[in-house]
């Protein structure tokens, strides 16, 4: 399971998510919708860890990753 708590994603002047929290269960469908520029590819990046634009405590697996070092990062991706 991953689950992205008390979410707050700016980019420049644009409030694009705050105070929410994602889950995402395996074996389960999630979709993600929105208008064009309302920052769905930017939080597929956030959730997949190809980027850090949020603030929020990010959880994998019962255990807190947001505070992890990129390398470490990299090792959960693959």
């Amino acid at each position: 399971m991953i689950r992205l708590e008390n979410i707050h994603m700016q980019i420049g002047d644009k409030l694009l998510l705050e105070n929410e929290t994602i889950e995402i269960h395996e074996g389960y469908l999630h979709v993600i919708m929105g208008e064009s520029g309302s920052g769905k590819t930017t939080l597929l990046h956030e959730i997949s860890l190809l980027s850090s634009i949020s603030e929020c405590t990010y959880i994998w697996n019962d255990r807190r990753i947001d505070k992890l070092r990129d390398y470490d990062k990299a090792d959960i991706r693959r």
